[in-house]
């Protein structure tokens, strides 16, 4: 039986003309059909059909559907007194007519993001005309123009109704220092303190050596900040620096799904410190990872976005701004732990062994753990 459902009878097509089909392994060109003989209430056509058949019929004219009543046209009003560029979250106001259509909803859309937009709520006023809404500016990076528009659309759908002009909105972040730890200087030298450099004399003294770690913070987006004993670029690396790979962890106050183990390192995190995601940089790589497929063998599951790095050779400092949606989702970055060692790298952590090389490091055993210093912190409450 051939079922069709879902057009009202005044908007079936006159008739069906059958154009090719098949019974069984025959060709036989099905008869045309009238499909207003039906008049369910429920819009369903039936038609029988004969055992394994295959029939195409055209209809006569395109069904007649009904258009979505006009919406209104929406425009994009910004306070008279918004700043030409926002450091964070920001009221926003405006007129003009919100849908009174339960099934309709305005959102504030970011830069196309359609899975983080807001919906707009309608402030007490007459005729519903004016709205409201404090815009969260969590993902937004910093230094950058935000592209931001409103929209009309079916709550339930999706379907999209109507569409503001776009407006741009500039972030410039104001950071705040949070924490930061001295580490000694010319502590280097692996877990036991017996490790050595490589023997290339290119690595200079201090290029392992993390003499500071600075957490800035601005909302919930995260500034890393690593003085050197010696910023190296002898390789005219693309990130600022090189024969140095900067591993670092980040652990959330809720260990819930966390992990200890350092991938591809050989050692763990320190006792009652986790790790949630995980970022790699060296002269030529910048990856962040997640815990989802990481073992003490595999990096876990990438970003799709590194960090943004800056580097100060005066200062002898490397700057690392994680994603700013990273942790939007925590509800405090009060109890986050972090973590930073330093190694090199080269599509892969170099090597260890008992007497070095010329890019391989020495004073150790190959399974040892592959880093020469470390250091950690918590922000406390």
């Amino acid at each position: 039986m051939l079922q069709v459902r879902g057009l009202p009878l005044a908007h079936r097509p006159k008739s069906l003309t059958g154009v090719w089909g098949v019974e069984g392994t025959q060709f036989k060109m099905p008869q045309d059909v009238n499909p207003r003989t039906a008049s369910s209430p429920s819009s369903l056509f039936n038609w029988m059909l004969a055992p394994r058949s295959t029939y195409i019929w055209v209809g006569s004219s395109k069904p007649a559907i009904e258009k979505p009543a006009a919406t209104p046209a929406l425009t994009l009003k910004l306070p008279a007194n918004l700043p030409t560029q926002v450091a964070g979250d920001f009221e926003v106001t405006g007129d003009g007519p919100m849908p009174s259509d339960a099934d309709v909803e305005c959102v504030w859309v970011v830069n196309g993001d359609l899975k983080n937009a807001q919906v707009i709520q309608a402030a007490p006023g007459p005729a519903n005309r004016q709205w409201q809404l404090r815009v969260d500016t969590s993902r937004w990076t910093d230094q950058t123009t935000q592209r931001v528009v409103l929209l009309l659309r079916h709550a339930h759908t999706q379907a999209l109704l109507a569409v503001s002009d776009a407006q741009q909105v500039h972030m410039k972040k104001e950071w705040q220092l949070m924490a930061a730890v001295d580490d000694p200087v010319g502590d280097d030298r692996g877990p036991q303190g017996q490790y050595v450099y490589p023997q290339d004399p290119t690595y200079v003294p201090g290029t392992f050596d993390i003499e500071r770690l600075e957490v800035w913070s601005s909302g919930k987006s995260l500034r890393l900040k690593v003085k050197m004993g010696a910023i190296n670029r002898s390789w005219n690396p693309a990130n600022g620096f090189d024969h140095v790979a900067f591993t670092f962890f980040i652990g959330k106050p809720d260990a819930s799904n966390s992990l200890r183990v350092m991938p591809l390192q050989q050692d763990h995190l320190p006792e009652n410190t986790h790790w949630h995601y995980r970022l790699r940089a060296h002269g030529w790589s910048n990856a962040l990872f997640t815990t989802q497929g990481a073992s003490a063998s595999a990096e876990g599951t990438a970003l799709p976005e590194g960090a943004k790095i800056q580097v100060d050779v005066a200062a002898r400092t490397v700057q690392f701004d994680l994603p700013a949606s990273l942790l939007a989702d925590v509800p405090s970055l009060k109890g986050l732990q972090l973590s930073v060692n330093t190694w090199d790298y080269d599509n892969g952590y170099r090597k260890l062994s008992p007497q070095g090389g010329g890019s391989e490091m020495g004073g150790g055993q190959a399974a040892q753990p592959l880093w020469m210093d470390r250091v950690g912190l918590e922000l406390k409450p």
